[in-house]
């Protein structure tokens, strides 16, 4: 089992670093978020047999389509626009980085609006992840402050 989950981890962790690299790249090349499109057309193609073979066993409702197709705008085009912008200024290094804090925004959410009692324990990891994040963009900003960041054009 150990040797599955090692290669489940090092495809995750490639896809994410593809994702960031070319987000970057199609950021600072295209005008707009027409890159996220670009991105998004290409995620629909891979996953649209997924979802046939899936529609075909599980008829859902007109209720779970529409909530469905608000869920997907939601967590894809928002973030994924907001990705392509950002990635534009800040290296590619910081944006890997800032993205762990949305697992500290999410706990402080919970704790916040949903009443949810976080743990010392879990208090420790917020702070540890908030840590490593300014120590890994202060080190990323002084390697990269030598090269500055092309200004994107639109």
């Amino acid at each position: 089992m150990r040797p599955v989950l090692r290669y489940i981890r090092r495809a995750r962790t490639t896809a994410w670093a593809s994702y960031i690299l070319l987000n970057r790249t199609l950021g600072r090349r295209l005008p707009g978020i027409q890159g996220t499109a670009i991105a998004s057309l290409l995620t629909c193609a891979v996953w649209t047999p997924v979802a046939l073979v899936w529609l075909l066993l599980h008829t859902p409702t007109i209720t779970s389509l529409i909530l469905a197709a608000a869920c997907g705008l939601g967590s894809s085009l928002i973030p994924y626009a907001s990705d392509m912008i950002a990635l534009r200024w800040i290296p590619a290094e910081m944006f890997g980085t800032f993205t762990s804090l949305n697992l500290v925004w999410a706990a402080l959410a919970g704790w916040l609006l949903l009443s949810q009692e976080l743990q010392p324990n879990e208090w420790i990891g917020i702070a540890l992840i908030i840590l490593s994040s300014a120590v890994v963009s202060a080190r990323a900003a002084s390697r990269s402050s030598t090269t500055p960041i092309a200004a994107p054009t639109e």
